[in-house]
């Protein structure tokens, strides 16, 4: 419907002839603004203001404002205010301008003399805009709140990695050391064969002399004795030695699947990331074009 403030019937004083040719020039863009409407191809509402106040406002089918004649301008419509200093403006109005937000699109009426009478506003529906604005700030919350957790499930990942490399080495370092001392057990057992061969021939030596050699004799086999126990201790110690290098060719194959394992999540999670950064990108740019389109 078209609400239209009718200036002339309270007009106290007569005014001049250009007074009312400029009256009549704001008066009939008023009147006319139902007809801009109809030619539109959008949706939109349409207001008239003069430097004070509104003049004609047609609401659109999915935005009213509740403006009447004769209601002032709001400060807070930028547009509007612009269009009433002279420069034509596209802005977003706020909700606290009239409790809606929409995209107002003004210009300055002027008359033959280029002075400001009032202003021509154009306002469109832009909650969907706004709804859709919304949901990407969700979902830029939401894609910075899972980059963070990824770059910290990366962090351990990557200590992960760093521990069990660690690990392998020293793994490794173990099973070196372990050939290292089945070298010095075989030096043992030498010794201990030499040691018998020595105990033996003591015995023999022992037998030539008889009573004299009682002596001797036990010396022989003390010796014996001392190499049986060295080859036992020796044979104990690589038994023990065997299952440990054994143990640590287990840990080692192990450690090297998982290394392998972790690794590959490794690689997963930077996939991941660079998923985000392409998701963070994408609602960014949705951002601009929404932009581009309430600022257009």
């Amino acid at each position: 419907m078209l609400v239209i403030q009718n200036e002339r019937k309270k007009e106290k004083h007569p005014m001049s002839q250009e007074e009312s040719k400029t009256k009549s020039l704001i008066e009939s863009i008023a009147v006319a603004a139902p007809f801009f409407g109809q030619v539109m191809l959008e949706d939109a509402m349409i207001g008239v203001v003069d430097q004070e106040k509104f003049l004609a406002y047609i609401p659109s089918k999915t935005i009213n404002l509740g403006v009447k004649p004769g209601t002032p301008v709001p400060q807070e419509d930028q547009s509007m205010q612009d269009a009433l200093q002279g420069r034509p403006s596209s802005l977003r109005i706020p909700d606290e301008a009239y409790g809606v937000p929409f995209l107002g699109k003004t210009i300055p009426i002027r008359d033959d003399h280029g002075n400001v009478l009032g202003a021509l506003g154009i306002g469109y529906n832009i909650s969907t805009q706004v709804s859709i604005e919304g949901l990407l700030q969700q979902v830029k919350e939401v894609t910075e709140d899972l980059k963070e957790r990824s770059r910290g499930i990366a962090e351990a990942v990557q200590q992960l990695v760093t521990i069990i490399a660690e690990v392998r080495s020293n793994a490794e370092q173990a099973n070196q050391n372990s050939y290292q001392t089945e070298k010095v057990l075989e030096f043992i057992r030498k010794i201990a064969k030499q040691t018998n061969l020595l105990g033996i021939n003591a015995s023999i030596e022992a037998a030539r002399f008889g009573a004299d050699g009682a002596g001797f004799s036990i010396v022989a086999k003390e010796i014996q004795a001392l190499s049986k126990n060295s080859n036992g201790a020796a044979d104990q110690i690589g038994r023990s030695l065997d299952e440990i290098s054994q143990s640590i060719h287990e840990i080692a194959g192990f450690l090297k699947e998982l290394d392998e394992k972790v690794n590959g999540y490794a690689g997963m999670w930077e996939e991941f990331d660079d998923q985000l950064e392409t998701l963070m990108t994408m609602d960014s740019k949705a951002q601009d074009l929404i932009d581009s389109l309430v600022h257009a």
